[in-house]
């Protein structure tokens, strides 16, 4: 269980104790019946804990086609399953936009994502980007941005970059970032969630 499911439990718990009263038991814990001033309390702590968790799978997640481009983008593909990787990073709500939902040569195609902070320090970023490699396998990476970023624990990085698919075939495309450092271990994950895209002639 990772530090945003704790957090979230946590406010949960307390928000409970704010609207029952406590003078319950949660396996083997005894809840005692708190005063109606520590309910208050318990309702606001209960609140800044879950916050986080609906702020960034509800309103700082990216939903729908790149600002300004809603009548010419289709989206392609999609993964909405929350993935942590490495340091501490977890990646959310990953979305693939084209101008044809069956991408041709010289298309252009929209990559957003957000990558989250859960673990307890903060982390600096020395660039985030699309990684991805052409039909033949050559280095096609994209998007860069975010340099000498610093993000707190529970802060997010809205990530949305574009690049034009210039030869047919499958395409494989990935979020990625370096870490200040600039070690090999600093990367994200291989190919994390690498997703195929196939473009036709």
């Amino acid at each position: 269980m990772d530090v945003e499911q704790l957090a979230l439990l946590a406010g949960i718990l307390f928000i409970l104790i704010a609207v029952v009263g406590g003078g319950f038991t949660i396996k083997e814990v005894m809840i005692p019946k708190v005063p109606g001033w520590a309910r208050i309390s318990a309702l606001v702590v209960g609140i800044l804990f879950v916050f986080p968790f609906f702020w960034v799978r509800f309103v700082a997640a990216p939903s729908g086609p790149p600002e300004g481009e809603g009548a010419q983008l289709a989206m392609i593909y999609s993964d909405n399953q929350p993935d942590r990787g490495v340091h501490g990073i977890q990646l959310n709500k990953l979305e693939v936009w084209a101008e044809h939902r069956q991408p041709r040569v010289n298309d252009r195609i929209s990559v957003s994502f957000t990558l989250q902070n859960v673990g307890p320090n903060s982390v600096s970023f020395q660039e985030t980007f699309v990684a991805a490699r052409n039909p033949g396998g050559e280095n096609r990476d994209f998007g860069y941005g975010h340099e000498r970023l610093t993000v707190e624990p529970n802060g997010t990085v809205l990530v949305k970059a574009n690049m034009i698919v210039d030869a047919p075939g499958i395409w494989q495309v990935w979020p990625c970032y370096i870490l200040s450092g600039g070690q090999e271990e600093d990367y994200c994950p291989t190919r994390w969630r690498a997703f195929p895209v196939r473009v036709m002639q």
